[in-house]
């Protein structure tokens, strides 16, 4: 379900490296919009109204974005279980013709800050099969 992982460059003035991950269950599969946020923010402590949402349209796809700008995240997909302070996210579910694709950057809030245009940008470079 995970199609892809990219590691984050730890820079000097952060305590820790960030994560783009990218996950892909199919036509139909993977959860509605709402549902997936509310996770998202969960793992943040955080509901659907403490999280910053927007949708846009590129290439003839539409993207959901959203944005928590800091707080205690806590992944336990893999059962690690530790609470990450300060950190903070930026994701998108981006509707695609062949099913949705989940894009979600956590990291320490200064990283994550520092790679929005990056990651604004590999939104942008997502285009529809010919």
């Amino acid at each position: 379900m995970r199609a892809a992982t990219y590691k984050i460059p730890q820079p000097e003035t952060a305590d820790a490296a960030a994560e783009v991950a990218v996950f892909y269950f199919g036509a139909g599969q993977g959860g509605d919009i709402d549902g997936n946020v509310a996770r998202w923010a969960g793992q943040f402590g955080k509901t659907l109204t403490d999280v910053k949402r927007s949708n846009r349209e590129v290439n003839g796809i539409k993207q959901h974005l959203v944005e928590v700008d800091q707080g205690d995240y806590k992944n336990d997909m893999m059962g690690g279980g530790k609470t990450l302070k300060g950190w903070a996210m930026l994701a998108a579910i981006v509707e695609a013709p062949s099913g949705s694709y989940f894009f979600k950057m956590t990291g320490p809030k200064a990283v994550v800050e520092a790679q929005r245009a990056a990651f604004t940008e590999m939104l942008d470079s997502i285009k529809p099969r010919e």
